[in-house]
């Protein structure tokens, strides 16, 4: 059974591939059921702010954090969590990169993403847009709830 979730606007896809066997058919049918019954929870929407320069307070929104420079990286991101967002979208594009500097650039990207799990910060997360990403305001949504 193929099962497609997708927000208002057809935004936002997520498509999973799911077998149901049980032994008992009636189990099967209700689990199949069930599962196909699944829908997508509605993440809430949140101010986004294209961070540039040096940030003071970004309180409320979500930091969307362009990844330009692999020697900064870490300092940036450690500013704009200083500036108390709700969450932080680091967003590399590759087009157009020659592959040292992608390299260099990914290896930064999975250093600061290395330090930042399980820490007590905002949650952050790693996209190729700058449209936030619906992981990143589910994970904003469950800290809220928590």
């Amino acid at each position: 059974m193929r099962i497609t979730f997708a927000e208002p606007g057809g935004a936002n896809r997520l498509e999973a591939h799911v077998v149901v066997e049980a032994a008992d058919p009636a189990l099967a049918a209700r689990l199949h059921a069930a599962i196909s019954a699944l829908r997508l929870p509605r993440a809430p929407r949140y101010p986004s702010v294209t961070v540039r320069a040096a940030v003071t307070d970004l309180a409320g929104t979500i930091a969307i954090l362009p990844v330009r420079r692999a020697s900064t990286l870490d300092e940036r991101v450690a500013a704009v969590r200083a500036a108390g967002p709700l969450g932080i979208q680091l967003v590399l594009d590759e087009r157009g990169l020659d592959l040292r500097r992608a390299t260099r650039l990914r290896a930064a990207v999975f250093a600061v993403m290395e330090a930042a799990r399980g820490g007590r910060g905002c949650p952050l997360v790693l996209a190729r847009t700058r449209r936030p990403s619906l992981a990143l305001r589910l994970a904003i949504q469950a800290r809220e709830i928590s």
